[in-house]
């Protein structure tokens, strides 16, 4: 970072502001040594950004201990996901991290107690729209976002790591019986679970605005744990057994192209060959060019790669005849209606 010219960094702040990781670039400066060898103007936004972000995990761990509370008659585990389980857990993707939502994830025998019980400690549901409200219960793996009115905290509740309508079961019990405590009063997912998960969430996404600072967290992630041989092949082994090999050689293959990451490349063939050579040859070329910031990426071929993941995103989450069905109902919400014509739509 010292070598860097002005101009230079004149690009690097804008692109890891764009991308969210401003306050991960100067965490990681200091972390290695060299902060004080950045210049007094760029080392000035790493600051600002790294104030930010020490108030996004002050503010996480609180609302995790209310969420805690209140789940609390839960039987089983409430177990925490992305961001809010790297800060409850203190692993190194949470440096400098940004937050939007704390994700949770139940067993869907208590999805709606546990929904109770956040109501109970007034958090409710932040969609409005009847068919919003049916889109998430019934198609998705979550339920709709719920919202604290008064601290604006807000909880995307999961019960799956995958929608029940898409193509293939995810059984998550493993993930269950693996999840272990934390001083917060939830449960984290086992590192192999945590990076599973974010791979899946991230190359299943529809958009990839977040996906460089995604793609950054299971970066640090596996550069934390894969420490052995043995462990890479055993996070590969049980990617396969959830039937999310695929997201995490995606995942792999991205790291190490675009942040250096160590995967082996033994562990690495052998994951992109079992999710199947052909699929990652065309999706290599579109994620490549969606990856980076949407402010610094704006070239027709990089516009085009979004809108077809988009357009993969939700061919992943629904059958085709679902997707249709939900397809004609959003064109034609986009149809205005006549003054008087309004009525409630029907539950």
């Amino acid at each position: 970072m010292a070598a860097l010219t002005p101009a230079e960094w004149t690009s690097v702040v804008a692109v890891a502001r764009h991308a969210g990781l401003l306050a991960r670039l100067g965490e990681l400066a200091r972390r290695d040594g060299v902060f004080d060898r950045i210049p007094e103007s760029p080392a000035h936004h790493l600051e600002a950004a790294r104030a930010i972000a020490e108030k996004h995990r002050r503010d996480i761990r609180w609302e995790v201990v209310h969420v805690a509370r209140s789940l609390a008659p839960l039987p089983g585990p409430a177990v925490l996901l992305k961001g809010a389980s790297y800060v409850a857990s203190g692993v190194s993707a949470h440096l400098g991290r940004l937050f939007g939502d704390i994700d949770i994830i139940v067993p869907r025998a208590q999805l709606d107690e546990a929904e109770h019980l956040l109501m109970l400690g007034g958090w409710f549901c932040d969609k409005q729209s009847a068919y919003d409200i049916r889109y998430y219960r019934q198609w998705t793996h979550q339920l709709p976002p719920m919202r604290h009115p008064v601290r604006e905290s807000v909880i995307d509740l999961h019960h799956a790591l995958r929608p029940p309508i898409a193509p293939g079961k995810v059984d998550t019990s493993d993930l269950f019986r693996e999840a272990r405590p934390t001083e917060l009063g939830l449960y984290i997912p086992s590192p192999m679970d945590m990076i599973i998960h974010s791979a899946t969430h991230l190359f299943c996404a529809m958009d990839f605005r977040n996906g460089l600072r995604d793609l950054s967290d299971i970066d640090l992630l596996l550069r934390e744990f894969g420490t052995s041989d043995g462990w890479w092949r055993d996070l590969v082994d049980r990617s396969r057994r959830f039937g999310l090999v695929s997201p995490l050689a995606m995942a792999m293959l991205h790291a190490r192209r675009m942040l250096g990451t160590p995967v082996p490349p033994a562990v690495l063939a052998g994951a992109l060959e079992a999710a199947g050579r052909g699929e990652h040859r065309l999706l290599d070329r579109l994620i490549s060019a969606a990856l980076p910031p949407a402010s610094v990426a704006t070239s027709m071929a990089e516009a085009v790669a979004r809108g077809l993941l988009f357009a993969r995103g939700y061919l992943l989450d629904m059958p085709p005849p679902v997707l249709a069905a939900h397809l004609t109902h959003k064109l034609v919400s986009l149809v205005p209606r006549q003054r008087g014509s309004e009525r409630p739509e029907p539950v």
